[in-house]
């Protein structure tokens, strides 16, 4: 109930309606004696962009491995996540409360705003003063689930607000709790600088069928000027404001707000909880100014990389110097009828006002949006959602930049507004019936148009095993431009400069799913890759895929054309598998055809494919035919048969087959007297034999080795 309450407080601000009933709770691999694509193994070459491995996963997977039951296995988690344990507070017991208002006698209770928590029933309340300089920090830790508040208050100029929450649980049934409420209102005179920042990190892990709950609101107001809290976007009235002054006037803004979001379910072999996020980030700038020998006026115009706080997951795709970004991963199991559904609520609103009048003896400047790249800053929100249960994203990004000047004289100001909004990443893997939609609504207003820079970039890219919409309205001084596409892949965007605005759909991505490879002798040992070698009738001649952190060494798996399709695969599918252990996270993929094409997939170790068990095989002494038979495993939708001999230098012979087939005949081979052979039965949770491709890709074999009798 908890759960639904925070989600609600969140949602009643979004403005969004919440349904809160489901809330509560080619190229292949080097060849080894498992039977290998017959070609040769792949080059490996050093990831140029890595994905950043963000502090909130660290200190998720640190927890959850963490001995809490002494205090100097305490310490030790302490320290490895880089703080110090003599200022931290330690809380164990059936009841712990972090707050100001302890709830009796039967808790254990501390006000501290650093406190690592074990127990029953946690409940932290982190909320720093209302008032005074940076920092404000909260960081909280709860094994065993627990209800986490931060919220943070400040009116003061250059407030860096800092909170963190780390959720593991291990108790049935008990859910995860995480509400951060962030709030920063700067006001100045009409000259000033005002500088917030706002970071937040989630992360929760729920591995006894209990749900992860999360709402954020992060809301940044910066004003400067006098008339500047008057909420239109009309000229100055002369009449209105100050009196002349004989000094120049600058005014600069700068607002940073980042999140991320990290949601895990699982329950064994039961049914795994939900994931549920709902977001909310504002930022309001308003500068005016007037009867000046000059005038400047700048809003976010510098580049910080935020990257550290919000993931980049797809370098391609992402922008590490957003003023206004977060990022959510969600992930529950794989397993058909055991994953969580998994929901995102997320609305971006960016708003920018300056206002300049009665100037200008010295040559001055409106700025909005970075001056260093037009291409950096502003909106950007990245998800990724896996699970066998229903996932759902919706988000909603709102822009809106307006620059008015007035009874200017020579030489006058130079304006320039730049407005970037990026839904960056996004992918939904697991459920046919996934959906993921996205609205952008960017608007640009600088008047007189005359001598002004304008440019802007909005951008959605989306996959989905379900189905993506993107939804794109964009008015750049005028220049109204409408897009929108729908489909399980999605690459639209409007991009505004000098020449105006143009729509465009890019280069449709590389479809790619990923899943584990699990032997019969020597269980998960490797990881598998299905995907389709010309997306949009664009055949590929390369294929890079680049895993999470920690995956093949941190290098990326080259393919190369001719990609591996045995005889009996459906048209428009290749795939690779190979001894490089699976790592649980998002792969990503860059084809290079006429064009290129970028792709992610999934991958959960937990999930796996039950091997084949081969019954009889080998090659028959009076016909010489070579056949197999084997056990049907549950969920194997295809199955490829390969003959190669020991050790392995090549196939002899290999089909791929329907599911329900459990026998298959080869025929005579050409085999060399004396030789040992090896019999491989593939199984696939993908249906190969037709060209379908779905996630996981997850693989396992099975294999018998028999010998041709010599001459003589």
């Amino acid at each position: 109930m908890k759960g639904k309450m925070l989600l609600a407080a969140v949602g009643a601000v979004l403005g969004l309606s919440l349904v809160l009933a489901g809330m509560t709770s080619g190229a292949g691999a080097a060849a080894s004696a498992r039977g290998n694509p017959a070609i040769s193994p792949p080059t490996h070459a050093v990831v140029a962009n890595r994905t950043p491995s963000p502090a909130a996963a660290r200190r998720l997977a640190l927890l959850r491995t963490a001995d809490l039951s002494t205090n100097a296995g305490a310490a030790r988690y302490l320290r490895s996540v880089g703080l110090d344990p003599r200022q931290v507070v330690i809380q164990r017991g059936t009841r712990n409360y972090a707050g100001p208002k302890c709830p009796g006698k039967k808790w254990t209770c501390t006000t501290s705003r650093r406190v690592l928590q074990m127990g029953t029933f946690n409940t932290y309340l982190c909320a720093p003063r209302t008032s005074g300089s940076s920092p404000n920090d909260c960081t909280i830790m709860q094994s065993g689930g627990g209800t986490a508040t931060c919220s943070e208050t400040s009116t003061a100029n250059g407030v860096t607000q800092n909170c963190s929450i780390t959720q593991a649980n291990t108790t049935t049934g008990a859910n995860n709790n995480a509400l951060v409420i962030q709030i920063l209102i700067q006001n100045g005179a009409q000259s000033g600088t005002q500088a917030a920042t706002q970071n937040a990190s989630i992360a929760q892990t729920n591995t006894k069928g209990g749900s992860n709950n999360a709402g954020v609101t992060q809301n940044v107001v910066q004003l400067l000027g006098r008339g500047a809290a008057a909420l239109n976007d009309d000229a100055n009235n002369a009449d209105d404001f100050t009196p002349s002054t004989s000094s120049p006037i600058l005014q600069k803004q700068d607002a940073y707000q980042r999140l991320s979001v990290i949601q895990t379910t699982g329950n064994g072999a039961a049914l795994a909880g939900n994931n549920s996020a709902a977001i909310l980030q504002t930022q309001l700038q308003r500068a005016r100014a007037d009867h000046s020998p000059q005038i400047t006026q700048l809003q976010n115009t510098v580049d910080v990389n935020g990257s550290a706080t919000c993931p980049v997951l797809n370098a391609a795709l992402d922008d590490p110097f957003a003023n206004q970004c977060n990022t959510v991963q969600q992930s529950s199991s794989l397993v058909p009828s055991l994953g969580g559904k998994n929901t995102v609520l997320m609305r971006h609103d960016y708003r920018q006002f300056e206002a300049a009048s009665n100037c200008c003896a010295t040559i001055g400047k409106q700025a909005q949006g970075s001056v260093t790249d037009s291409t950096h800053g502003g909106l950007d929100h990245r998800f990724t959602q896996s699970s066998s249960g229903l996932s759902k994203q919706t988000s909603d990004q709102v822009e809106r930049q307006v620059q008015r000047r007035s009874s200017i004289v020579s030489p006058g100001i130079v304006a320039e507004q730049h407005g970037p909004t990026r839904k960056g990443t996004g992918s939904q893997a697991g459920n046919g019936a996934d959906t993921a939609n996205q609205t952008q609504n960017s608007v640009q207003v600088s008047t007189p148009a005359t001598g002004v820079t304008i440019t802007n970039v909005v951008s959605d890219n989306c996959t989905s095993q379900g189905n993506c919409t993107g939804t794109q309205h964009v008015d750049s001084n005028g220049d109204v431009k409408n897009n929108t596409q729908s489909g399980s892949t999605i690459t639209i965007a409007v991009n505004c400069g000098p020449e105006g605005c143009a729509t465009s759909t890019g280069p449709p991505p590389v479809d790619i799913a990923a899943g584990t490879w699990n032997d019969s002798d020597f269980g998960v040992i490797g990881t598998a890759f299905g995907f389709d070698p010309s997306p949009g009738d664009d055949p590929l001649s390369s294929l890079t895929i680049t895993g999470p952190s920690g995956w093949n060494d941190g290098s990326n798996l080259v393919l190369s054309s001719p990609f591996y399709a045995p005889p009996g695969m459906g048209s428009g599918l290749a795939m690779t598998w190979s001894g490089i252990a699976p790592v649980t996270g998002t792969y990503q993929a860059l084809g290079v055809g006429t064009s290129n094409h970028t792709g992610s997939a999934e991958l959960n170790t937990a999930s796996t494919l039950p091997p084949p068990d081969i019954t009889s095989g080998g090659r028959d002494i009076e016909s010489g035919d070579v056949s197999v038979t084997w056990a049907d495993p549950v969920g194997a939708q295809s199955y490829l048969v390969r003959v190669s001999p020991v050790p392995f230098s090549g196939v002899t012979a290999e089909q791929v087959l329907p599911a329900g087939t459990t026998t298959y005949d080869f025929g005579v081979l050409e085999l060399v007297p004396g030789q040992e052979y090896q019999l491989t039965v593939f199984a696939f949770a993908s249906d190969i034999s037709s060209g379908a491709l779905t996630a996981p890709f997850n693989m396992s074999t099975d294999d018998a080795f028999f010998t041709v009798p010599g001459i003589g």
